[in-house]
């Protein structure tokens, strides 16, 4: 990519001084330079230097470059610019070609970020040529990796990666320390971006050896670019509470120095580390200093971004109302400045809040939006995930053939282009769209691939078990709808089965220890091949949904590649995962790997005759009420039959009521009983009148529940 902040920055340690007046004291070269940035136009800024030609030195162009880099880093491009401008002037009448030459550098980076990149290469092959005739090896490596990445954004790969070549083959033999690390940071973020993140967490730990005492402003941004992206390949790899800490350093270097930008972005990505985790209103907090740091800059596609974020983040709070005002404010903004990923992520997230909202109408509208910009961007990840949405809409309209048909495509082309995010979504769709056509058998294989698809997803989860909790919490809706189509069908054991299997998978936080008690039971040998092993998978998870959207004519062949390196990668852990089973067996219980409890084993569990062992499940539509006993009482209720298991029946109970209904009742229940309200019996007959009451003849005479 073409450089950032402060990458095209180069200097020597201590450039020559020329025209050098013993009665300039460093204090009066500082303030004469804060003179001619404060003129804010060439030609006043030029009378200045006229009128004092004994501050014209080498050391006022040290002093105006920490200028023009403050000013850089805070997104200040335009005044930047004429920065740059002057340290040329003041170089060329000093008469120091290096210092001229570093200064076409400054001119090229702000001329960039101002989108003129024809001019900004113009300058940058000058700077290039000085160097050359100076012999200053590592500012010619330097420059040409800076060249590189004017090519690759032409489009011709072949000269990126010639010009890369020649200059890290300078900068490893004879490159300054700072110009090496600033090249390796973004050949790292590069991987990064690539979901290599072995490959960038190895680049940027060099960074850090490379500098291990940054001075300046430049090397200190270097750094907090490396602690940056190891926080953010940490949050990826599921370790938090690491990536937090890497992220905080990052956030003390670039607030030393004042660099908005980068200030703005670690924000944003804590920010998002513990939307992940479940913590909304930190989440928020950073995101809305992320927000007021964009608005100062007026960087329109940070603001437009930060909105997206908030309004995320107020939805997942069903703070609705505000949900909406963000987006909208988000969307306008991508529009105003044409920004072609951003204006289809905030349809979409419109379109999902107006679906949330009831509103399918206008939630259709959104999605369609959303699909056209992604269909003409051959966007299939997006593509895929957008039928997905129209599915939703369909299914909420009750038009359970156009769901099914949308839910199909989107299962095709996720299952093509192998986003297994999307597919098992989708798939999940499919079976529901198939079950209310009473079409059983082919809605029970949708479920169960879907079901396969979610588990095959888990062992791809680097890191921490809270991520995997968070991850299954959204996942449960291909269990439910089996357990509801089982039920109905009154196979009650297999119903059971799998309401046990999607319980175990979201409460993996009840049922283990923590992370650092099972890793204490390993050796350290098996929790660094363990280590390897899942992040060998992760890596390779983010390649393949990275290469998704790669535009390139051997894409495919790639993509299947990548496909087949995956499963390779997930039968290794596998067998890892066996071995170390069989050495250490209470890890498997520990780590929710244990098989879930199967309605024979649940039955056996009952002691007496005056015990009764009840469960509930709570899908979107219903609530399911399992009930083991061990009489043998009539089935007579309601027409419910029973099932005889290891001297123990199982009945089953629909109960008509959805999710949002129930929890609200309960909330209400629970606020009775915190606030001693008297009336709190009436909500409680009523709650086991609806919840109980149907197993009464089971739950008669029993002591023990």
């Amino acid at each position: 990519m073409p450089p950032s902040t402060a990458q095209r920055r180069a200097r020597k340690p201590s450039p020559p001084i020329t025209h050098e007046s013993s009665i300039n004291s460093p204090r009066d070269v500082q303030e004469f330079a804060r003179l001619l940035v404060a003129a804010r136009t060439k030609a006043a800024a030029m009378r200045l230097l006229k009128a004092k030609p004994q501050f014209v030195t080498g050391q006022l162009w040290l002093s105006l470059e920490d200028q023009w880099f403050r000013l850089y880093s805070r997104g200040d491009y335009a005044h930047s610019e004429f920065l740059a401008k002057l340290l040329l002037a003041v170089a060329e009448q000093i008469g120091d070609r290096s210092l001229n030459a570093k200064s076409l550098l400054s001119l090229s980076s702000s001329i960039y970020r101002k989108e003129d990149a024809t001019v900004a290469e113009k300058y940058l092959r000058q700077s290039l040529e000085i160097f050359e005739v100076l012999g200053d090896k590592s500012k010619v490596g330097f420059a040409l990796c800076l060249l590189s990445g004017f090519c690759r954004a032409r489009g011709d790969a072949q000269c990126g990666s010639e010009f890369m070549r020649r200059g890290m083959e300078l900068l490893e033999t004879a490159g300054e320390p700072d110009d090496l690390a600033q090249v390796l940071t973004w050949q790292g973020a590069n991987y990064y971006l690539k979901g290599e993140y072995d490959r960038a967490a190895e680049i940027f730990e060099r960074v850090l050896r490379l500098l291990p005492e940054p001075k300046g402003a430049r090397q200190s941004e270097i750094i907090s670019s490396a602690y940056f992206h190891l926080g953010a390949v940490d949050r990826m790899r599921g370790d938090y509470a690491r990536a937090l800490e890497l992220y905080d350093k990052a956030l003390h270097k670039q607030e030393e120095f004042d660099i908005r930008s980068g200030i703005s972005s670690t924000l944003r990505h804590i920010g998002t580390t513990y939307y992940f985790q479940g913590n909304y209103p930190l989440a928020l907090n950073y995101y809305e200093r992320a927000l007021r740091i964009d608005e100062e800059q007026r960087d329109v596609a940070a603001v437009a971004w930060s909105l997206l974020y908030i309004g995320g983040v107020y939805q997942a709070q069903n703070s609705l109302s505000a949900a909406n005002k963000y987006l909208e404010r988000s969307l306008k903004l991508f529009e105003s400045i044409n920004l072609t990923d951003g204006i289809p992520r905030s349809l979409a997230a419109l379109g999902n809040l107006h679906l949330t909202l009831g509103d399918s109408v206008s939630a259709l509208q959104y999605f369609e939006r959303s699909l056209k910009l992604r269909e003409q961007a051959d966007a299939k990840d997006g593509i895929a995930a957008t039928l997905l949405n129209i599915a939703h809409v369909y299914h909420a309209k009750n038009d359970n053939a156009q769901a099914l048909a949308y839910a199909t495509r989107a299962a095709v082309l996720s299952r093509r282009i192998g986003s297994r995010y999307t597919l098992w979504g989708a798939l999940a769709q499919v079976g529901t769209s198939l079950a209310n056509l009473n079409r059983n058998e082919e809605a029970r294989a949708a479920f169960n691939e879907s079901i396969s698809t979610i588990e095959s997803m888990r062992s791809g989860i680097a890191g921490g078990e809270q991520q995997q909790e968070i991850f299954f919490t959204d996942k449960v809706a291909p269990y439910h709808r089996l357990v509801e189509m089982l039920a109905r069908e009154n196979n009650y054991e297999e119903a059971f089965r799998y309401a046990e299997q999607a319980r175990a998978r979201v409460l993996l936080d009840v049922l283990k220890s923590g992370h650092a008690s099972l890793s204490s039971r390993m050796s350290e040998a098996e929790r660094v091949e363990e280590r390897k092993l899942k992040n060998n998978l992760s890596n390779v998870t983010a390649q393949l949904e990275s290469e998704r959207s790669a535009p390139a004519p051997d894409k495919q062949r790639r993509i299947a590649d990548l496909q087949a390196n995956l499963e390779r990668a997930r039968l290794a852990y596998e067998v890892f995962q066996a071995n170390l089973y069989t050495v250490h067996p209470e890890l498997k219980i520990q780590r929710g790997e244990a098989r879930a409890v199967t309605a024979h084993e649940a039955g056996a569990l009952l002691p007496n005759n005056e015990t009764a062992f009840i469960e509930f499940v709570v899908t979107d539509e219903r609530t399911y009420l399992f009930v083991f006993t061990k009489q043998s009482t009539a089935d007579s209720v309601s027409g419910v039959t029973g099932v005889a298991n290891n001297q123990a029946q199982l009945h089953v109970y629909e109960v008509d009521i959805k999710r949002k209904a129930l929890s609200e009742r309960v909330a209400r229940f629970r606020r009775q009983l915190a606030e001693r309200d008297l009336l709190f019996s009436r909500e409680a007959r009523s709650l086991y009148e609806l919840l109980l009451a149907p197993a009464r003849e089971q739950l008669q005479g029993k002591s023990s529940l």
